[in-house]
Parts: structure tokens; sequence; C-alpha cells
């Protein structure tokens, strides 16, 4: 019984993260953000408001992936 609980929530966090690992896949956990989410994202130049796309599973680590409202990616 455990080993099924187990292997839901791998799949689970599998699907809200879905082709993120390593450096952004902590990042989108440290802020309880993953994909399809609405974000504004604030560094110290800009504010980009979008939506948290899912990545290929052969992506980089470090990057994450925004639908802007203007539609680019």
């Amino acid at each position: 019984m455990e080993e099924i609980a187990s292997n839901n929530i791998v799949t689970e966090d599998k699907e809200l993260y879905k082709g993120y690992r390593s450096k952004a896949l902590e990042v989108l956990k440290k802020y309880n953000a993953y994909i399809w989410s609405d974000i504004d994202l604030v560094t110290d130049e800009h504010t980009f408001q979008g939506i948290i796309l899912p990545r290929s599973e052969t992506s980089d680590e470090f990057h994450i992936v925004l639908k802007l409202e203007s539609g680019y990616n």
C-alpha cells in the first residue's frame, strides 16, 4: 500500500513540474509554482507576467519557460 501511495506522489510531482529538473525544479518548488501557473516574475530590471509551460525531458536544467501575455515564450 505504501508503495502505491509513494508512486502516486512521484507521478503527481512529475506532472506538476513536467520537464523541469535540478536548479529550475528547485526554484519552482521554492516558490510553490508549477506548470500552467500564472506568475509574476520580478527581476532587478523587469517584471514579467505569464504562464509556466512544461518542458522537454531532455531540456537543460537552468531555464523556466513562460508564455508571456504578449504571446512570446
